[in-house]
């Protein structure tokens, strides 16, 4: 009798921990059907590893619970990596650095390709310093940096960003934006052999325009000079000589109307003084 009662009793609680069991995973497989796909991304439904639906358009969608989703960022990505040594046509050895830019394209081609974006970062590096250094040994660095006239920096990287979008949308369903350089300079070992060279030039300009400079007649230092001021005595006479009214062997005395020798007139005041001297109570002539 009381195990009629106690069994009669075990079966409600029994019957609750299904019928809760079978709630949750009800609520389980409803939760794993509904997908949502932000803006930013593009979604590619997989069932068992093999892609069956693409979704671009954000938005909430339906799928089955053992549908698994993949998510791929269309966002444009940048990528800088870090510099590399490569040669001129010239052979100028240069430290290039440059960034690129692009996004998914093929989201299907990309997935059996790269299938992540660190991995594609990757590859396009490979694929952009491959064609940044054959297309920097086609040109001389003279043509790529100058001073006062366009470069051909501009040409090159127009011609190297459209070679590496061509090979990168086939082989791995990406569309290359841009890529421009960040950096073009000597490496580290010689950069400092270069900078001497230009200082040593520099210095050498700067005493040639020093020792103009200390030649010249209105410098101080050749004004103590002997040399400058005999020079500047034979300017000066020089430039008198041609000017009209004035005497060849007396510049600083101008004829007198009648005389011959060109000596101004005694005055006559003057030459009274050769008659003797003149008494204290005599004003001086000259006061």
């Amino acid at each position: 009798m009381h195990q009629v009662i106690a069994s009669s009793s075990r079966r409600p609680w029994s019957w609750r921990w299904y019928a809760a069991i079978l709630s949750l995973l009800a609520v389980a497989a409803a939760l794993r059907s509904i997908l949502i796909v932000d803006e930013a991304e593009t979604v590619y439904l997989t069932e068992f590893g093999r892609p069956v639906r693409l979704i671009r358009e954000p938005g909430l969608y339906l799928k089955w619970p053992h549908h698994a989703r993949r998510s791929f960022d269309k966002r444009l990505q940048v990528h800088s990596p870090p510099p590399r040594e490569m040669l001129t046509r010239d052979k100028k050895n240069l430290e290039v650095a440059w960034y690129l830019t692009w996004r998914i394209d093929q989201v299907d081609r990309f997935l059996k390709s790269v299938r992540t974006i660190p991995d594609a970062s990757a590859r396009l590096e490979d694929m952009a310093a491959s064609v940044i250094a054959a297309e920097l040994g086609g040109h001389d660095l003279s043509d790529l940096v100058r001073i006062g006239k366009p470069s051909g920096i501009g040409a090159m990287m127009d011609e190297v960003t459209r070679r590496i979008g061509e090979q990168a949308a086939q082989e791995y369903g990406v569309a290359v934006s841009d890529c421009r350089l960040r950096r073009l300079n000597f490496p580290e070992e010689v950069r400092s052999a270069v900078f001497e060279q230009i200082r040593s030039e520099r210095h050498k300009v700067a005493a040639v325009t020093r020792a103009e400079g200390e030649s010249s007649p209105d410098h101080p230092e050749c004004r103590r000079s002997p040399v400058c001021a005999t020079d500047r005595r034979g300017a000066g006479r020089g430039g008198q000589a041609g000017r009209p009214g004035r005497s060849r062997g007396s510049p600083n005395r101008e004829r007198g109307p009648g005389s011959r020798s060109g000596v101004l007139p005694v005055p006559q005041d003057a030459r009274d003084l050769s008659h003797g001297p003149r008494s204290e109570d005599d004003p001086c002539p000259f006061g």
